[in-house]
Parts: C-alpha cells; sequence; structure tokens
C-alpha cells in the first residue's frame, strides 16, 4: 500500500463547466480527489484554480468553490484563483498564493497529472501527486491524449524560447 503523502495545500486545477452550472464529469472527479485529500489533512487550505467562463457565467474556481461549501467546507479554507486559462498559468498564479515551502498535492486527472507535476515544480511550487488508492479516473480519451501531447509540446517551447 502506498504511504499518503505529506502535504501543506491542495490544489484543484479547474476542467469543464457543463451548460446548466455544474461541474463536468472530469471536475467532480477532481473535487472528489480534494476531498479525500482534505479528509486526509483537514487544515490544508484548497486552492481552486480556473478561470474560464462557462456559458458566458460559469468560472471553474468559483463553481468548484459552490460545491465544496455545499459539501461542508468552511469558505476560509478556499482559496479561489480565478485567473488562470491554462495549466501553466494555474501554475503560475497558484505560487504567488502558496508560501515558498509550501507542498502541494494536485487534484487533476491521472493522464494531465505528469504535464501538471512539471508545469508546478518548474514555477516553484513543490506538487505531489495524490495516492494511487484515491484515483477513479477512467482511462483518458483519444482527445484527451492528443491535448495533452500538443500542451506538452507549448509547454515545452515555451519554456525553450520564453513568451
Amino acid at each position: 500500500m502506498q504511504p499518503e503523502p505529506a502535504f501543506d495545500a491542495i490544489v484543484v486545477l479547474g476542467c469543464g463547466v457543463e451548460r446548466d452550472g455544474r461541474p463536468s464529469p472530469a471536475l467532480s472527479r477532481r473535487l472528489a480527489l480534494a476531498m479525500k485529500a482534505h479528509r486526509a489533512r483537514p487544515s490544508a487550505p484548497i486552492v481552486l484554480t480556473g478561470g474560464r467562463r462557462y456559458v458566458g457565467r460559469y468560472v471553474e474556481a468559483e463553481v468548484m468553490r459552490e460545491v465544496l461549501v455545499s459539501r461542508g467546507l468552511q469558505q476560509r479554507q478556499l482559496w479561489v484563483e480565478s485567473r488562470s486559462l491554462s495549466t501553466r498559468e494555474n501554475a503560475v498564479f497558484t505560487a504567488r498564493l502558496l508560501s515558498g515551502d509550501a507542498v502541494a498535492l494536485l487534484a487533476t486527472c491521472s493522464w494531465h497529472l505528469p504535464r501538471a507535476i512539471a508545469c508546478f515544480r518548474r514555477h516553484g511550487v513543490d506538487a505531489v501527486p495524490p495516492p494511487r488508492s484515491w484515483w477513479n479516473t477512467p482511462p483518458p480519451s483519444f482527445s484527451a491524449r492528443a491535448r495533452e501531447t500538443l500542451s506538452r509540446c507549448f509547454d515545452w517551447t515555451i519554456t525553450r524560447f520564453g513568451r
């Protein structure tokens, strides 16, 4: 059995909102992962990162906050970062919220985790994955794998040549 990681904060990366304002299935899985992390470390703040707007009014981070408050979490535990539009920006803006030595557990999809951890570490956040026993992620679709491949190329280009 894999030991639970040590972490100081939980970071939930945005991932789509339905037309009616509910979290997408992938975002719901990320929130479930955040709840497991919260149960393991109740004092850790939860950073909700994602500024993409859906249907003109639903912002990822704000939808996540509403869901977690409805599940009993206190507003003061939830830090909302609602400007980021990419994994890179999730990392940049979250790094500004966390103290320099904080260890952040990333709540994202398993197929997104390697790139997300690399992005966060590149921007000064000591990011760690959740234990495998906490996962309930289905295998990635072809489009998810293709998007991740293209995103890795983009991230490499930005890292190499700047922006």
